[in-house]
């Protein structure tokens, strides 16, 4: 298939997020909207409540921020619908699940008939397994009867995409497709060498994310105490915020491992705490495509990651220098980081593959078809 472009004027695209807060998603939006040829498209983005460290990546001056200032995506809708309305744009591009709900939802009241594309941040299966009966439920129905109206649905990988499909019953499955996350190779290498945040004289373990369930740091801080029966000097730095912090900080004085880990709270740049470490772990029982464990491969680190759902296993199936372990198993996760500490680090160019300037081109690509273009089938 051969896609020839048809356009006479640049398209106006509009990023719709919850805030500009330091998550995955979050993370990916900017790096679309810093490297998207700017020549091809005008860009807006609309925040529901609040702008967030993200706000000093967004490179480009030039680019409109609007601000709604309301708490929760369910208080915007008139806003929402108003400001696109005004906007007028060729297409609204949006991450999280209940702002997608919320923008295909009030869908036929765009004037300019926007195409709405749409890219999951979660693995369906897992994320709806870990909400309680009703709201399952809820969320379940919401999803299945909306997300049929997306023009266009992205899986960050092949086991996201099945598992979308299945989940939400969606019978076109042509409008479901896989793009990986983009990583911005050269800013993280350059940002990398900023500073040394370690003492070299420990054998130091990051790990990076918001301080939540799906992390799964509990599990990380009950392997750490039995890998420090081993090796007495293992620190662990944990990268992040969240509503888990002070738990977790319980839960390392209980297991009286308190002196080998720091709660470092959320980093604008968390690069040198994984370029200068021995191991990068993910303790996470669910994912997306975990972007972290990119950016430890682009910083040719060793890793452990569990085998949860999901991207996991696409990353590291070919990678020499990853170990992937049990779920939600403190010590299958412990065994992982005591095998990688003992093994010899390799050389790998596979962070060449989710170069954010070859992975955008993709974005750019769905986003020109999905306006005024023409698609030809050559046999």
């Amino acid at each position: 298939m051969s896609i020839i472009y048809k356009s006479n004027k640049k398209k106006d695209i509009l990023f719709v997020l919850p805030s500009l807060s330091g998550g995955g998603a979050e993370r990916v939006t900017t790096n679309i909207i810093n490297l998207i040829k700017k020549n091809n498209f005008n860009i807006n983005i609309l925040l529901i409540n609040n702008i967030g460290p993200f706000k000093d990546l967004i490179f480009d001056n030039n680019i409109n921020i609007i601000n709604l200032n309301k708490k929760h995506a369910r208080t915007s809708y008139f806003k929402l619908v108003k400001i696109i309305n005004t906007i007028k744009p060729d297409i609204v591009f949006s991450t999280l699940q209940h702002v997608n709900i919320l923008l295909l939802i009030f869908k036929r009241l765009y004037k300019s008939k926007p195409k709405l594309i749409i890219r999951e941040a979660n693995t369906p299966s897992q994320f709806m397994g870990n909400l309680n009966l009703f709201k399952k439920k809820l969320f379940l129905f919401l999803l299945k009867t909306q997300y049929k109206k997306a023009d266009l649905i992205i899986a960050q990988c092949d086991e996201m995409r099945d598992d979308i499909i299945s989940t939400y019953k969606l019978n076109n499955v042509d409008n479901v497709i896989t793009i990986y996350n983009p990583i911005d190779v050269k800013f993280i290498k350059n940002k990398s060498t900023d500073f040394n945040p370690f003492n070299d004289t420990y054998v130091n373990i990051v790990s990076i994310g918001r301080l939540t369930y799906q992390k799964g740091f509990d599990i990380l801080l009950k392997s750490i105490s039995i890998v420090r029966e081993l090796y007495p000097n293992v620190f662990l730095t944990i990268v992040g915020d969240g509503e888990l912090r002070n738990y977790l900080i319980r839960l390392s004085n209980d297991l009286n491992i308190q002196n080998s880990v720091n709660f470092v709270g959320f980093q604008n740049n968390p690069y040198p705490y994984i370029k200068y470490s021995d191991l990068y772990v993910l303790s996470s029982r669910w994912e997306g495509f975990p972007n972290t464990l990119l950016e430890a491969i682009t910083l040719n680190k060793k890793v452990v990651s569990t085998n949860c759902k999901s991207g996991t296993f696409e990353i590291l199936n070919d990678y020499e220098n990853g170990i992937i372990v049990k779920t939600d198993d403190p010590v299958s996760l412990a065994e992982g980081i005591i095998s990688s500490i003992k093994k010899e680090i390799k050389y790998s160019e596979k962070y060449k593959k989710y170069d954010a300037t070859i992975i955008v081109k993709e974005f750019e690509k769905y986003f020109l078809n999905n306006i005024n273009c023409k698609i030809t089938n050559l046999h």
